[in-house]
């Protein structure tokens, strides 16, 4: 909870009711914040294919555990 006092429009509480969701308790800002710490850090990665080897520049850390796929692969896999 931040202490930074906020307004509340009158278009955003009709929204929240409308949706049925919760009055925010911390100010946009820090909402915003927040948003933006869970984002991938803007630096480029070298890392490889996942399905051909081939050297790639990614924003995913060297740890993701996730398939990381370079261009030629991911149009193989979707088309």
């Amino acid at each position: 909870m931040t202490k930074k006092p906020f307004k509340i429009i009158k278009q955003e509480l009709i929204f929240y009711i409308e949706c049925g969701m919760a009055l925010p308790y911390k100010h946009p800002d820090q909402r915003h914040k927040e948003r933006m710490n869970l984002r991938n850090p803007r630096t480029l990665q070298e890392t490889k294919c996942s399905n051909c080897g081939e050297l790639i520049a990614t924003t995913y850390p060297p740890n993701y555990e996730g398939k990381i796929v370079c261009e030629k692969c991911y149009q193989k896999l979707i088309y």
